[in-house]
């Protein structure tokens, strides 16, 4: 996949490849509207699903990456923490184990884990890798769900299985977990900060952040989203075509 790296030229009407999102904000839904830590998540998951559709089908990507879960919740063992991580646990294993995980089949979308397995309870890993054995020969929709996931940890681990010159940095890139680059970046939550996802892959992608929380985001809102991605693509290849690349 030594292509996957390199931006092709800006083309007129084109929708995002690889579209990646942050949900921020279930907690602060949650307590503006009276509901319990576990229905904010819970409202966040089915909305995941809802999108799936939106995405793949009505926009046509072929990378949905999802950053659910901040890697801190995950590895701090304080009661707060722990008692935050079992309010994401309990929606996740409700949906991802029951007949709504179909749609990935019906779609033909590949399910994969993005993020540190061991720092998820057995039970959700296990459903989850169910998931991602059952999809794993669908192409070329993928959905990578972000659990627990840190680019210096990305880092870290393909540093490990790297074996070039540190020079080769297309080489390297290979063993990264995710290899395509992201197109549209998409963070609501009223946090206007960037992140740590995916902070390699998306060099180069266009940045929409959103004040309404994660919970509230609607079909028109991804629309929108997509409208104004188009757009600025398209005022940009009037202006110049470009090249780019992630390593140069």
């Amino acid at each position: 996949m030594a292509q996957a790296l390199d931006r092709p030229d800006v083309e007129f009407g084109k929708s995002p490849k690889h579209f990646a999102i942050t949900c921020d904000g279930h907690r602060r839904f949650a307590v503006e509207h009276g509901l319990s830590l576990s229905e904010g998540y819970e409202l966040g998951v089915k909305l995941l699903f809802n999108m799936i559709p939106w995405i793949f089908i009505d926009h046509g990507v072929e990378v949905f990456s999802v950053n659910f879960m901040p890697y801190s919740i995950t590895v701090d063992t304080s009661p707060r923490a722990q008692r935050r991580a079992q309010a994401v646990w309990e929606p996740i294993l409700s949906y991802f184990s029951s007949d709504k995980v179909s749609i990935f089949h019906k779609y033909s979308i590949r399910f994969m884990i993005l993020g540190e397995k061991t720092a998820l309870p057995l039970d959700i890993l296990g459903i989850l890798e169910d998931l991602e054995n059952s999809t794993m020969d669908y192409s070329p929709r993928k959905f990578y769900l972000a659990l627990g996931y840190s680019h210096i940890r990305e880092v870290l681990s393909a540093s490990k299985n790297f074996s070039g010159e540190m020079t080769d940095t297309l080489e390297f890139s290979r063993n990264l977990w995710v290899q395509e680059p992201v197109d549209l970046f998409y963070r609501p939550g009223g946090v206007h900060v960037r992140g740590d996802f995916l902070l390699l892959q998306s060099i180069h992608a266009r940045i929409f952040f959103d004040d309404k929380l994660f919970p509230e985001i609607t079909k028109e809102d991804i629309d929108n989203i997509f409208k104004g991605y188009i757009e600025h693509n398209d005022e940009h290849a009037r202006t110049s075509q470009i090249t780019r690349s992630y390593f140069s």
